[in-house]
């Protein structure tokens, strides 16, 4: 498996932030064929004793 970050975006506070991402995800298959799965990723993170810690992770596929 591939991952690319296509776009990135951090908003931190002093004790809370965030990170959403939007991903690509190929497969390589034995045969030479690549299917590939595009994503949304989301990530909360807490500052807990001066080290962040992830305290939420979401993965979204688009509908349709």
């Amino acid at each position: 498996m591939i991952f690319d970050i296509a776009r990135m975006d951090i908003s931190a506070g002093e004790e809370v932030a965030f990170v959403t991402a939007l991903m690509r995800c190929a497969v390589r298959e034995e045969n030479g064929s690549q299917s590939d799965l595009e994503f949304r990723l989301t990530i909360g993170l807490f500052k807990i004793s001066d080290q962040w810690t992830v305290t939420d992770e979401h993965h979204s596929i688009p509908a349709g």
